[in-house]
């Protein structure tokens, strides 16, 4: 197998530099959610990152000429620049431009990397423009849902829970549109990894956007019940379940679909 280690080296710095400003928080702030979500680090980042990784190893020979030219001079550049939201700007356009011109798998491995750069802007930026409705969404659907087995549960924009007792305030970061897209990318990557037919690539997104919503609509519940019952959700082993759960939903919705090319 030919083929330079280059481009592989430089998306996965490009992508590390994204992860940059939210592991520093976190360790500033010496708080971890969870063992799988250490210093703000998404799992199904890891998984992403890790498949296209090994695919780009596997086909370097494939990938477009111009990914060891000038290109790659100016991405490093940015990805020097000491800012999370220009690393996944660059990460984003580079990655899209070097898919354009590759071949194979190594196509579909770097677009999984530019993915990463366009999750990391959303987070960065667009989720934050537009919070607004869907805070409101998963605070009416957790108003739904604690009102099938409970009374007295009312909501006012983005705050549900107990008329007169325990209450959350759905923050972006808890939001199910703060991470939706990972796990749509990660069942995407692993799709075209495992290879499945068009219409089964389209039935499991729809099963890990449906799955994924109703999950985090179930955690807001559960937070919004009681005192005791956030504490433990929150943090800890709750997030760790969380995301346990969500890696499985993606790892069934993509070994479900029929093999096929």
């Amino acid at each position: 197998m030919t083929g330079s280690l280059l481009p592989l080296v430089l998306l996965v710095c490009g992508w590390l530099n994204t992860l940059a400003q939210g592991v520093i928080a976190g360790a500033r702030s010496g708080e971890a959610e969870g063992g799988f979500g250490l210093l703000g680090i998404s799992p199904l980042a890891l998984l992403i990152a890790g498949i296209c990784a090994q695919a780009l190893w596997r086909n370097r020979a494939l990938v477009a000429p111009m990914a060891h030219g000038p290109s790659a001079l100016l991405f490093a550049a940015a990805v020097l620049v000491p800012s999370s939201l220009v690393s996944a700007g660059a990460l984003a356009i580079w990655g899209a431009l070097v898919t354009w011109r590759s071949r194979g798998a190594a196509r579909w491995a770097v677009a999984g990397f530019a993915g990463l750069g366009l999750c990391a802007i959303w987070q960065a930026a667009g989720a934050r423009i537009l919070a607004a409705p869907f805070l409101t969404g998963d605070a009416i659907a957790v108003e739904w849902l604690l009102g099938l087995v409970r009374e007295g549960i009312t909501r006012s924009g983005n705050v549900v829970g107990q008329t007169d007792g325990h209450r959350i305030i759905v923050f972006l970061g808890c939001a199910t549109v703060w991470a939706l897209p990972f796990a749509v990318l990660a069942v995407a990557v692993l799709l075209r990894h495992l290879g499945t037919t068009p219409r089964g690539f389209i039935r499991a997104v729809a099963l890990v956007t449906a799955g994924y919503t109703g999950l985090n609509v179930l955690r807001l519940g559960i937070l919004a019940w009681s005192p005791a019952a956030y504490a433990i959700g929150h943090r800890g082993i709750g997030v760790d379940i969380f995301d346990a759960a969500a890696a499985l939903l993606v790892f069934a919705a993509a070994f479900l679909a029929p093999r096929g090319t």
